[in-house]
């Protein structure tokens, strides 16, 4: 872990001790969607946070290997884990040095991680080939669109997200599905913008902006994606 890293890492100790992050208990409902009708297998969540969509998908049936490098973070979900039974490995580790396997996984979720784009490039390579033959890899974060239009982090679109973005970092996998899309947040409080100018004071949540990708490795091997899949669509 660069220096950098370990920074950033500390910081998150930091909020988590003093309670300053907020985190919901129920999974992305794209995530459900994107999971529904495969077959269950080996799981890795990367940046996994106190565990929301590991420890649903070890509901479902998944083998579940929850990563994150805050160690506060992974205290809170191994305890949440523990009152439903316990079914997460649990790993305090940087995503950016962890061992993956080549094929070991059915699923790899990426969700709300926000790390510079060099460093997604390189996390997203990497999973392309610890996929399985016909094993997809998820991810789902705050759009750059968020920046302007939405609520909640990350402030700064060096680490936003793009549909463009995570199919231009694929090199040997498909892209099945590439979408922005606005949802009510589910970070806590949100900030509020007026909604009728003809009405002062009248105001509503702003939506979250997220980017939406689903990537597939072929079961007769890798591809590139087509490029009418690759350019996303918004």
């Amino acid at each position: 872990m660069n220096h950098d890293r370990a920074v950033s890492r500390e910081r998150w100790n930091a909020r988590y001790r003093k309670g300053d992050v907020t985190w919901a208990d129920e999974p992305v409902e794209f995530v459900v969607r994107s999971i529904s009708g495969i077959p269950p297998g080996r799981a890795l969540d990367l940046g996994c946070g106190p565990g929301r969509h590991a420890i649903y998908l070890a509901a479902q049936g998944w083998r579940v290997c929850g990563v994150d490098f805050s160690e506060e973070s992974i205290t809170i979900a191994r305890e949440r884990d523990r009152c439903r039974g316990a079914r997460v490995e649990w790993v305090t580790s940087d995503v950016l040095d962890l061992e993956m396997p080549a094929g070991a996984y059915r699923l790899i979720l990426i969700s709300y991680l926000h790390i510079p784009h060099s460093e997604l490039v390189r996390l997203i390579s990497r999973c392309e080939h610890a996929l399985e033959r016909g094993g997809r890899l998820i991810v789902v974060g705050h759009d750059v669109a968020n920046i302007r239009e939405g609520t909640g982090r990350p402030r700064h679109k060096d680490v936003a997200y793009t549909t463009q973005l995570i199919a231009d970092a694929l090199s040997r996998c498909t892209v099945v599905h590439a979408a922005r899309r606005s949802r009510p947040p589910d970070h806590g409080t949100s900030p509020v913008h007026p909604v009728d100018s003809s009405e002062p004071g009248s105001a509503a949540p702003r939506l979250q902006i997220d980017t939406e990708v689903i990537v597939v490795r072929d079961a007769a091997g890798y591809r590139r994606a087509p490029d009418s899949l690759r350019s996303g669509s918004c």
